[in-house]
C-alpha cells in the first residue's frame, strides 16, 4: 500500500468516525426527547435510546468484522442492523413530525447519516480485505512457480537412477581366467598318456576313469598341461635313453 492510499484511508476513517459520533449524539437526544414525551422518566429514559443506537452500532461492527476477515456475516447481524435503522429512523421522525414533513426529514438526517457512515466504512474495509487477499494469492502463485522452477533445475542436474526392468534376466558374465589344476592330476594324466599307443588321440573323456570327480573343462585343462610337460621332458628322456644304451657318450646339442 502506497503512502497516498494510507493517507486517503486514514482521512476517510477519521471523517466517518466524526460523522458517526455527531449523528449518534444527535439521534440519542431526539430519541430521549420522544421517550420522555411519552411519560418515561429517570434513568430508563436515558437507557432506551442506547438500546436503539447501540443495536445499530453492534450490528454494524459485526458486519465490519466479517468484511475485514472476508467471511459471511450471517443473517442475524443484517436483521439486527435493519431493525435498528427502522427504530432510530422512526424515533427521529416522531421527534420532528410536529413541525411537519420538513421537521421529520431534518430530524431523521442524523440517523441516516449514522447508517451511511458505517456502510461507507464497511465498504472501505471490504476493499482493503480484497486487496490483501489478491496480494496474498499473487505471492502464493509466485512461490509455486519458483518451487516448480527449482524442481525442474534439480531434476536436470541430478541424473535419474538406472533401474533394471528384470535383474533376474541379466546374462551371467562370461567365464574368464585360467583354470587351476593340481600337480598330482597332471602327473596322473602323464602316466596315463605313457600307457597308450597314440597319446595324440586321447581326449578329456579318456581321463574320466582316473579323474572321475572332475568336470570336463578341468579334465581338458589337465590333459593340455600333461602334454606340455611331456613335450618339455621329451629331449631329456631321449638323452637318458641314449646314455643307457651307449655309456660314456655325451649327446651333442646344437
Amino acid at each position: 500500500m502506497s503512502k497516498a492510499d494510507k493517507w486517503i484511508r486514514g482521512v476517510t476513517v477519521a471523517v466517518v468516525a466524526v460523522l458517526a459520533a455527531v449523528a449518534a449524539v444527535v439521534s440519542y437526544s431526539h430519541i430521549h426527547a420522544v421517550v420522555t414525551s411519552y411519560g418515561e422518566t429517570g434513568w430508563v429514559a436515558y437507557l432506551i435510546p442506547l438500546t436503539i443506537d447501540g443495536l445499530i452500532i453492534v450490528a454494524s461492527m459485526m458486519l465490519l468484522d466479517a468484511a475485514r476477515r472476508g467471511v459471511a456475516s450471517g443473517a442475524l447481524a443484517k436483521w439486527a442492523l435493519g431493525i435498528g435503522i427502522f427504530l432510530t429512523l422512526s424515533a427521529n421522525v416522531l421527534y420532528g413530525i410536529e413541525d411537519g414533513a420538513i421537521g421529520a426529514i431534518g430530524a431523521a438526517i442524523p440517523a441516516g447519516t449514522l447508517t451511511i457512515a458505517f456502510e461507507l466504512l464497511m465498504g472501505l474495509v471490504r476493499r482493503a480485505a480484497a486487496d490483501t487477499a489478491g496480494r496474498t494469492g499473487a505471492v502464493e502463485l509466485v512461490a509455486e512457480e519458483v518451487a516448480e522452477l527449482v524442481a525442474e533445475v534439480v531434476a536436470e542436474e541430478v541424473p535419474a537412477p538406472i533401474v533394471e526392468e528384470n535383474p533376474e534376466e541379466k546374462p551371467a558374465p562370461a567365464e574368464t581366467g585360467t583354470i587351476r589344476v593340481r600337480a598330482e592330476h597332471v602327473e596322473a594324466a602323464i602316466a596315463f598318456l605313457a600307457t597308450v599307443e597314440n597319446p595324440g588321440k586321447v581326449t578329456g573323456k579318456h581321463l574320466a576313469d582316473i579323474l572321475p570327480n572332475m568336470v570336463a573343462r578341468t579334465r581338458r585343462e589337465v590333459l593340455r598341461k600333461a602334454r606340455q610337460e611331456m613335450a618339455k621332458n621329451a629331449p631329456q628322456v631321449a638323452a637318458d635313453a641314449v646314455e643307457e644304451t651307449l655309456p660314456g657318450m655325451t649327446l651333442a646339442t646344437a
